[in-house]
């Protein structure tokens, strides 16, 4: 019933997602109360917008930087000029973040802006001032939300209530606050959810949310975060919204098939810290852009405003410098897709139409560009904002003259244009496992006629004279395979890539089952910012345990659990644990240490590898949580 009702209010996806994907370039705002205490609190100078949490600051401190909130130096329009000179087509804000504190004017709570000195509607200011400017409108809105009560895992340092959390209730909340930015402000192009990683957050509830934002703007964009699917911050899946949302990542291979968007600091943090002098680059941000461009996906860099309302420094001279490459190179990122010829050691390449873009990031010292997996003719090369460069075919291989290095050492951007939609070589065909015991035999093929395969195992680039494969390569020890194509002694397509990994045999414990093969967890208490040495305390309780989880915990803060049970292997198989936890946790399994995902941490994963020998094996987990945030979970693959 539901999906039928949603599919009627929502338009086909390709219509909706075309301006997100010719734009490839947005700006992300963080900014609210957080801002004040400019990273500061406790002796620590570390904290940025999490500092409620990371802090553990209680309600009664946290308003009165709310009472000094007064940004008068905030101006809209300088936001949304300083962000289209940059180049960037969209703008994306926080309305509210995980502090549940609302930048507009909230019917719903009286936490938000009116609240301030300031009492000025920041998003009607900020969604006035894009459009004037042309650009696209996005709001960022939290679903966790630390200073609610009825949120589900509450912080007992934030909210003293002596009724239990009503998740219901929370959600009738919710959605009149989204209804709320979805109705006052005319058309929103974007809608950022975000916090939707803990367990009160469900299928059932996203999915009713975004059922709620399809009726309200049918046009919308909305990211996968409305729904708690996303594993780690590298995830880019798509059980609900428009797009995945990698976080500080760009997928080594992009994410085919799906619609991403990279979200980046240039910094460390998101929230304003004026400690925070970790800055990327100018040329480290363009090349950024040139990644994820030439890999299909969207760049959202963030700036996090000051408590006056004004950009810091170091940002504004990074989008100045940014949006003097875009005013020459904008054409090789808006409009553009993925690469077809990959990447290349020198940079990156996007396409559109009949024209293919290079980036050139670090000219080769031969001062060619060689092009060793298109296929097409080029008919001509020029530099953008520069004059012709010289193309030529070499046996198999078209290559291009390079352009000079910038004295800045901004990439340079080479205009190919094609005879043709360019179509490239096939890279080679390499299949394997990705961890092994004792052996692997691991095939490779090619498509091109007349090519033979050479590779070597040791991360470097094969040559004419690597070992010769027929078919299939045998390993022994882990190693990094790569694999390319020759023709007549010259390279021709793309090479390829493939890690395998020797696993270490672990022994089984005993080959006969136990007595036992349930599972047990014991219940601990302490305050640790890492895992204590559990043999030497003494546990408060001890039940058997139906699954890994932090369920067990009662939701209970400063509290470790140890789990200890069996796995069976009935033959000799290679396993890759997957332990994601918030805060630290370890798997052992007979003893060994497997994975290791300790330390204070929001929700983080974590992967291992190990062989397991015919039998049963001893497993202990062991999981801590401060404050906060508690999740636990483990899988096998």
């Amino acid at each position: 019933m539901l999906t039928a009702a949603l599919a009627a209010m929502t338009l086909a996806a390709p219509d909706r997602m075309d301006w997100w994907r010719e734009a490839r370039f947005g700006m992300f705002i963080h900014w609210g109360v957080y801002a004040v205490p400019a990273g500061e609190w406790g002796g620590s100078t570390h904290h940025g917008e999490w500092i409620m949490e990371t802090g553990k600051v209680p309600m009664d401190q946290y308003r009165q930087w709310r009472d000094q909130f007064n940004p008068t130096q905030f101006d809209a329009d300088a936001w949304a000029a300083a962000a289209k000179q940059a180049g960037m087509k969209y703008l994306v804000i926080t309305t509210k973040h995980h502090d549940g504190f609302a930048l507009y004017d909230s019917a719903a709570s009286d936490w938000d802006i009116m609240s301030t000195p300031f009492k000025r509607d920041i998003m009607k200011e900020i969604a006035e001032a894009c459009r004037r400017q042309g650009l696209k409108i996005g709001w960022y809105h939290s679903i966790m939300d630390w200073s609610h009560p009825d949120w589900g895992q509450r912080r007992s340092w934030a909210v003293q209530s002596t009724e239990p959390p009503n998740m219901d209730r929370f959600q009738e909340h919710l959605h009149k606050q989204v209804t709320e930015i979805l109705t006052n402000y005319g058309k929103i192009d974007v809608l950022w959810f975000d916090g939707e990683w803990e367990s009160p957050w469900t299928v059932e509830r996203g999915r009713r949310l975004e059922a709620l934002v399809r009726g309200l703007q049918p046009e919308i964009i909305i990211n996968n975060r409305v729904g708690p699917g996303r594993e780690g911050m590298a995830d880019a899946s798509l059980e609900m919204g428009d797009f995945g949302t990698p976080e500080q990542n760009i997928p080594a291979e992009g994410v085919p098939g799906l619609d991403w968007e990279s979200c980046m600091t240039m910094n460390a943090n998101w929230g304003w810290n004026k400690n925070d002098q970790n800055w990327k680059s100018s040329v480290e941000l363009i090349q950024n852009l040139s990644d994820i461009v030439s890999k299909g996906g969207n760049y959202l860099l963030n700036v996090g405003p000051e408590p006056t309302g004004i950009f810091p420094a170091q940002a504004v001279r990074r989008l100045e410098e940014m949006g003097a490459w875009m005013a020459v190179n904008g054409e090789a990122v808006h409009g553009t897709t993925a690469s077809p010829i990959g990447s290349f050691p020198w940079g990156r390449a996007t396409q559109k139409g009949e024209k293919v873009y290079l980036h050139v990031w670090e000219p080769p010292a031969d001062g060619r560009l060689s092009l060793p997996s298109l296929a097409t003719p080029i008919l001509s090369a020029r530099q953008l904002g520069g004059g012709a460069l010289g193309a030529q075919k070499l046996g198999e291989v078209w290559s291009v003259a390079a352009p000079l290095r910038r004295p800045n050492g901004m990439p340079v951007v080479v205009e190919l244009t094609l005879k043709g939609q360019p179509t490239a070589h096939a890279a080679p065909v390499v299949q394997g496992p990705p961890a092994f015991v004792g052996r692997a035999s691991v095939s490779a093929s090619t498509a091109i006629e007349g090519a033979e395969l050479r590779w070597t195992a040791d991360g470097s680039a094969p040559t004419a004279a690597s070992p010769r494969t027929t078919g299939s390569i045998v390993v022994l020890e882990t190693a990094e395979l790569r694999v390319q194509a020759f023709r007549g002694g010259l390279a021709v397509g793309p090479e390829s890539r493939l890690k395998v990994s020797k696993a270490p045999e672990l022994a089984a414990s005993q080959t006969a089952a136990p007595a036992d093969t349930g599972w047990k967890v014991k219940v601990y208490e302490g305050a640790w910012d890492r895992l204590p040495d559990f043999s030497r305390l003494t546990p408060v309780s001890e039940a058997p345990a139906e699954s890994i989880s932090a369920e067990h915990a009662g939701g209970k803060e400063n509290i470790g659990l140890v789990f200890e049970g069996w796995l069976h292997a009935p033959e000799a198989r290679v396993i890759t644990p997957r332990l994601t936890s918030d805060d630290g946790a370890r798997l052992f399994i007979g003893g060994q240490l497997v994975v290791d995902n300790d330390g204070l941490h929001a929700a983080l994963e974590k992967r291992g590898l190990a062989a397991l020998a015919p039998g049963w094996h001893r497993v202990r987990v062991e999981w801590f949580n401060r404050t906060g945030g508690a999740s636990l979970s483990l899988r096998w693959d």
